[in-house]
């Protein structure tokens, strides 16, 4: 289902077409036993990897940990038997070209979609760092599944991994626009914040005095935290 979907109503495919669509459930979560990291190796790799192509000192290269957290990107379900991971591992990155997809949804309530990645997976010192950080964070991303909340602030900070527009922005609280096509992404209509909701007297109180203040801007989807940067990357 693309970001902003409208599903239909209940629990019947008769009112709602989308409660069909496969889902991460327990049965499969249970059955496979993946770890609950507190933080993945892939993901420090990728860490380093950024920072030095940001030109800070991490003891490596950009190339050498973008390819290691590639390696590491693997939960231990993947090792089983049954998954072909490290199998594929190497020509998976090799690949030099991404695939022209195109998203359909099979309901046909949403319109198709090309898709908008269009990086290698393997290493081009040619590339600029724009491209090497897409590179970069798009893995990162991937290897990051199933957590959300590290490729969320990656998505507001960088623009990556790249997305589709976001179907009926106006459905929010009405902030969020229907983005640009910015080379770093940065003004996509995502979700930037959460708002602050609570029917405590105190806390309100403590917002309006400290937490209002500090935000720099409206109590709203679309604002900025401080870290949120509206600039190109580099």
């Amino acid at each position: 289902m693309r970001d902003g979907t409208v599903p239909g109503i209940g629990q019947s495919a008769g009112t709602n077409s989308y409660i069909s669509f496969s889902k991460l459930d327990n049965q499969y979560m249970n059955s496979h036993f993946p770890p609950c990291y507190f933080m993945k190796l892939s993901e420090v790799c990728f860490l380093r990897a950024e920072g030095a192509l940001r030109g800070w000192n991490m003891g490596g290269s950009a190339q050498q940990f973008y390819e290691e957290g590639i390696r590491y990107a693997f939960l231990e379900d993947r090792d089983m038997d049954d998954i072909k991971y490290k199998d594929m591992l190497e020509d998976y990155m090799n690949v030099t070209k991404a695939k022209d997809y195109t998203y359909v949804d099979p309901t046909g309530e949403t319109p198709d979609m090309p898709s908008v990645t269009k990086i290698p997976v393997k290493w081009d010192n040619s590339l600029d760092n724009e491209k090497k950080l897409e590179m970069i964070i798009t893995q990162k991303y991937i290897a990051s599944y199933p957590y959300s909340y590290e490729s969320w602030v990656d998505l507001r900070r960088t623009g990556y991994p790249r997305l589709f527009p976001v179907l009926n922005p106006e459905d929010g609280d009405g902030s969020l626009t229907m983005g640009d096509n910015a080379e770093y992404c940065s003004g996509l209509n995502i979700i930037r914040r959460l708002p602050w909701f609570t029917d405590d007297p105190q806390t309100k109180e403590d917002l309006n005095a400290t937490g209002l203040p500090a935000l720099g801007g409206p109590d709203q989807q679309a604002t900025r935290l401080w870290w949120d940067v509206d600039a190109p990357n580099f």
